[in-house]
């Protein structure tokens, strides 16, 4: 927070915008600088959607918006966030007030808003300041006098009155709220010694007032010198500190402080994080120089970052989940900017901060409770736009080891995570970890489906197909592709890509290409065919599904066909050998013919036209959706129906009923399942939530991850987030699904 008379450090928080974005002109804030700022319409946006006070926490996050709404996410332990259950708001929720909200301020367990009257409200953990009510609760606090400016650190409080004087209350451990250290208490009280106050700074754990003379008075936590006090101790009554008597602004982070006069930023505190912004030791009185033509400060635990009056932002210090915004972890000990963002407000939490651009709110650093409000609990190490990333609607989906792809409905195809062998058709090498466009050579016209396999991706448009990474792309090469090439051209009504071979459907036959060695391609000779060839034997077909070494089709009025490598009875039959190149029958315990075919790492699934689904081959992972590790033959699964899609990947399957319902079942151990754990599943279950608003509408998956794409566009992704895979986080598990930012 800047101390500053009138100045309101407002955020492109993490921000509200997954769930009110929908029908907003600009996402902005009330930038008229005055107190209290009239709650209006404004001119150029829906006012639910223009925000005017940001305030970030270690783990979560709350703002206003321009009608005093006040929305929170992130982690919602004791009640911070919704004000009752716990868990994650990875999106924000309203909270229920009884009146229009002017800014509201969050500690690492409370929130408080002030309200329209300047009374105090606030929520969430009892004992660290929200009165010692049950938790969650919204109550009102007793203060003396209005509130003119309210601040939160680690587990307290702090106000300034309209009388000039300043109350705390919360956790007092280092003696923040200005009297002798020790205990809690739920009750504001005065800070002795200060009055007059016309401005107030909030930091982790000591706070600083200024007065209408100019003397600014700090207390609490000084160890590292971060309240400019030598020499480093605690100061539990406030103390007039002369060496920030030049500093128009201030801001105090876990163990350092700065301040700006004149544009110029100094900094003092602890400095083995970098945090001070130039090499040396730590300071307990400020240092050189480090910045100048600053407007904005914002400190976060162990960095610091400003905004310049070009609106520049720079960085510096701790960087452990990419709160310095450059795109990458490594720690930085001098200023430096942040590529491409020109901002016009700025904050910060613990370990991630937000700023406005061009009426669009973008964040970055760590979101691991959801506090960047974008939907999903993935870092970003660059900022980002919140709720978007990918623009269109999503329509289609597919997955390698530890790499997304999407297709839009505006013709947009989109892939991040794992790109060492060009797997994300962007051109280049390197882990992608935000969605990143792959030029097709089209413009506007519509993916129609997406297949992967191992390292390799496939797209059908109106032209035919497309195929980038590694693997065959039918024009007679193979390797590595970083673009993606043309091989078959002309109508393609379906797509299949298996571990080293690719199917397709074009004019009436199958054609394939690719690796043969256990006649996956539907022919005896092991040799590559690297250009398509028409398989025999095959009549009509109308839908082709391929999967690790083996390949099976629709044709000839509803036949399910099958052939390549048999290992597991995944070709129906063991008597066939441990491999067949002959497209043979699968005939359903049913008798009916077959309108879905699905092809997993050792299984199959298929759909009869009544809707049953009939699952065959290897279930030690449950992939079969039956107690039983297989191999077995084609066997029904009891799954509500009737069934209308199924989706057969490595070691797992997810089935979709006619009601819009689709249940998972089947290998978990990266969360995958979506089911909240990290455990498999022999029994069908929902993929989390995501499907009780909307239904499923395609699914992409992996042995690592799973992702599906809801009818409204939306992309879920559970499992592991290493390489970037579930769009920025390079950290952990999903166990249980979150979305993928979109516009």
């Amino acid at each position: 927070m800047e101390l500053r008379r009138g100045a309101r450090v407002v955020a492109c928080g993490a921000a509200l915008g997954m769930a009110v974005i929908a029908g907003c002109g600009r996402i902005g804030y009330d930038a008229t600088g005055g107190d209290d700022v009239a709650i209006d319409a404004g001119i150029d946006a829906d006012p639910t959607c223009r925000f005017r006070g940001v305030s970030l926490g270690r783990d979560h996050s709350c703002a206003v918006n321009s009608l005093g709404d006040v929305y929170c996410w992130g982690d919602n332990e004791l009640g911070k966030v919704a004000v009752t259950g716990g868990g994650w708001r990875l999106e924000p929720v309203r909270i229920a007030l009884p009146m229009p909200a002017l800014d509201v301020a969050v500690t690492d367990g409370a929130t408080c808003a002030r309200l329209a009257d300047r009374s105090l409200v606030c929520w969430g953990a009892g004992e660290a300041g929200a009165g010692g009510v049950a938790l969650g609760a919204i109550t009102p606090m007793p203060l003396a006098a209005p509130v003119e400016q309210l601040g939160g650190g680690l587990g307290y409080f702090c106000a300034r009155l309209t009388d000039g004087t300043v109350a705390c209350w919360g956790d007092n451990l280092k003696g923040q709220l200005g009297f002798p250290a020790g205990g809690i208490t739920g009750t504001p009280r005065p800070v002795p010694g200060v009055s007059g106050a016309v401005d107030l700074v909030v930091g982790q754990r000591g706070a600083c007032a200024r007065d209408g003379a100019g003397v600014t008075r700090c207390w609490g936590s000084n160890g590292n010198g971060q309240l400019a006090i030598d020499p480093p101790s605690f100061s539990a009554t406030p103390t007039a500190i002369d060496a920030l008597a030049s500093f128009t602004g201030l801001t105090l982070g876990g163990r350092h402080g700065c301040g700006v006069a004149g544009g110029a930023v100094r900094c003092w505190g602890r400095n083995d994080r970098g945090e001070l912004g130039v090499p040396g030791p730590d300071r307990s009185s400020p240092g050189p120089s480090i910045a100048t033509g600053v407007s904005t400060m914002a400190a976060l635990a162990r960095a610091t970052c400003t905004l310049s009056t070009d609106g520049a932002v720079a960085c510096w210090g701790q960087n452990r989940a990419g709160e310095l915004g450059q795109g990458s972890l490594a720690r930085i000990t001098t200023p430096s900017t942040i590529a491409g963002l020109s901002a016009t407000s700025l904050t910060a939490g613990a370990h991630h901060a937000c700023a406005e651009s061009a009426g669009e709110l973008l964040c970055w650093g760590d979101n691991y409770s959801g506090q960047l409000g974008r939907g999903s609990r993935s870092v970003a190490l660059t900022p980002v736009r919140v709720a978007a990333g990918v623009t269109g609607l999503i329509t289609h989906v597919a997955a390698t080891d530890e790499t997304v792809c999407v297709a839009t409905a505006d013709g947009g195809t989109w892939c991040w995570g794992d790109n060492d062998y060009g797997t994300a058709g962007i051109g280049t090498v390197g882990g992608v970890v935000t969605p990143t466009r792959v030029d097709l050579g089209t413009i506007g016209d519509p993916v129609q489906q997406l297949s992967a396999s191992g390292g390799f991706m496939c797209a059908r448009d109106s032209i035919g197909v497309a195929c980038w990474g590694v693997g065959a792309p039918g024009d007679d090469t193979a390797g590595i592709n970083l673009s993606p090439k043309r091989g078959l051209l002309g109508t393609v009504t379906s797509l299949a890509v298996g571990e080293d071979h690719v199917c397709a459907i074009s004019s009436g036959s199958l054609w394939c290409w690719g690796e043969n060695q256990y006649g996956q391609l539907g022919v005896a000779t092991p040799a590559v065919m690297l250009t398509p060839m028409s398989i025999p034997g095959i009549v009509a077909p109308t839908m082709v599904s391929a999967n690790s070494y083996h390949t099976c089709a629709i044709a000839d009025g509803g036949k399910v066909l099958c052939w390549g490598n048999n290992s597991h009875g995944q070709l129906g039959d063991l008597a066939r050998g441990a491999r067949d190149p002959v497209p043979t029958q699968v005939v359903l315990p049913s008798g009916l013919p077959a309108i879905s075919v699905s092809a997993g790492n050792a299984h199959t699934c298929a759909i009869d036209n009544v809707g049953a689904l009939f699952c065959w081959g290897r279930g030690d992972s449950g992939q079969l959706g039956l107690d039983v590790a297989g191999p077995i033959a084609p066997t029904a699964v009891p799954v509500p129906g009737p069934v209308t899609a199924v989706y057969a990947q490595n070691d797992g399957t997810c089935a979709t009923a006619d009601s819009g319902r689709t249940v998972c079942f089947g290998y978990g151990g990266a969360g995958t399942l979506g089911n909240g754990t990290v455990f498999g599943g022999f029994t069908p279950g929902p993929f989390g939530t995501v499907d009780n608003v909307l239904p499923i509408v395609d699914v992409g998956a992996t042995h690592a991850v799973r992702c599906v794409a809801r009818a409204d566009g939306q992309l879920w992704c559970a499992g592991s987030g290493s390489r970037g895979a579930l769009e920025a986080g390079p950290l952990g598990w999903l166990p249980a699904p979150a979305r993928v930012p979109c516009q």
